[in-house]
């Protein structure tokens, strides 16, 4: 078992070990980049995926805020933070992004207005934006995106440079990518000029 707020649980509902998380170095460079957007009594729309998770497990005991998430595995996770109150969405559940996507998720999102919305990507692109293949994890990040007024991406850099079928954002609707290399890397020299913050 694990303590978490409020008791124990089974270990097996932690999901993944660090053995098993790819490219797991880099994606905890990211999750400490992305500690510095937090600030107490925060509203923060948060989504899934095992860059996230790194991220939530970096958070600091001590950090007093509200998350909200479509994903119940990054709402397990958020159960160690004993001062976050953590809200989950319901629905159906997809089985390509473990999101919640059905229309309870929609209507929940359009009364809510988040301090900061972090997602990852399967794909980003200066001229293509924000992109991915499946249409129900497209709507669902769109409707994340539009509930806060700032929001961060989270992306492993293989993930740059790269697009699928249909868009989820533009860039200019993104205000901070957050990858594992530094600000300055040749490699991120297409998103600066699209006034992104790059950490």
């Amino acid at each position: 078992v694990v303590k978490i707020k409020g008791g124990a649980m089974s270990i097996a509902y932690h999901y993944g070990h660090e053995s098993e998380t790819y490219a797991q170095h880099n994606k905890l460079v990211i999750a400490e980049k992305t500690l510095q957007l937090l600030r107490d009594d925060m509203i923060v729309l948060i989504g899934g995926g095992t860059t996230i998770r790194e991220f939530i497990k970096k958070i600091p005991a001590t950090l007093r805020a509200t998350f909200i998430t479509v994903n119940v595995l990054s709402a397990v996770e958020l159960l160690d933070k004993p001062m976050i109150k953590t809200i989950v969405i319901g629905g159906q559940i997809s089985a390509y992004s473990q999101m919640t996507v059905s229309g309870e998720v929609f209507e929940y999102l359009s009364n809510i207005k988040a301090d900061l919305c972090i997602i990852g990507t399967n794909a980003i692109d200066p001229v293509n934006g924000l992109t991915d293949s499946d249409w129900e994890t497209i709507q669902v990040k769109k409707a994340m995106i539009k509930a806060a007024d700032k929001v961060a991406i989270l992306a492993i850099s293989e993930k740059l440079n790269s697009s699928m079928k249909m868009k989820i954002a533009d860039l200019q609707d993104i205000h901070y990518l957050i990858t594992e290399l530094p600000a300055g890397s040749e490699a991120l020299q297409g998103y600066k000029a699209k006034d992104l913050e790059i950490l």
